[in-house]
C-alpha cells in the first residue's frame, strides 16, 4: 500500500476509492492489526510526508525522543514523550518491536529512519 494513498484519503476523503482500496488503506493504518485504528495510528498515518522525510527534521525528532542523549530511543522514552495512554500501550509496543531490527530493546537513528519510512 502506498503511504501517499493513505495520506490522500485522510486529507481528501474516501469518494475516489472502491471498497477494496479502502480496506487496504485501513489495513495499512491498523499497525497492530486490532481491527480498529487508535489515535496514535491515525496520527502516524496522517503526517505530512514532505515534512517528515527531511533528514534534518528527522534527526531533530530523534533527539527529542532520545531524552537521555545516548544515541538510542528506548520504549520508555517513547512512552514518556508521547504520554501514551494505557489503551494505546500495546500498539506502541508492537510498533516499537517491529522496527527494533537488531532486537536490542532500543531504536538507533537508522532504525528510526526506517520507522519514519525513509
Amino acid at each position: 500500500m502506498n503511504s501517499n494513498k493513505v495520506y490522500n484519503v485522510l486529507t481528501k476523503g474516501f469518494s475516489q476509492y472502491d471498497e477494496q482500496s479502502l480496506e487496504d488503506i485501513f489495513n495499512n493504518i491498523d499497525i497492530d492489526k486490532s481491527r480498529s485504528i487508535s489515535f496514535t495510528e491515525f496520527i502516524a498515518a496522517s503526517l505530512d510526508h514532505k515534512i517528515y522525510y527531511k533528514e534534518d527534521k528527522l534527526l531533530a525528532a530523534f533527539n527529542i525522543f532520545d531524552k537521555n542523549g545516548n544515541g538510542k530511543i528506548s520504549l520508555m522514552e517513547i512512552k514518556e514523550i508521547l504520554n501514551v495512554r494505557k489503551e494505546d500501550e500495546k500498539s506502541i509496543e508492537y510498533l516499537f518491536k517491529s522496527f527494533d531490527i537488531n532486537d536490542d530493546g532500543e531504536l538507533d537513528f537508522n532504525e528510526f529512519l526506517i520507522l519514519m519510512g525513509k
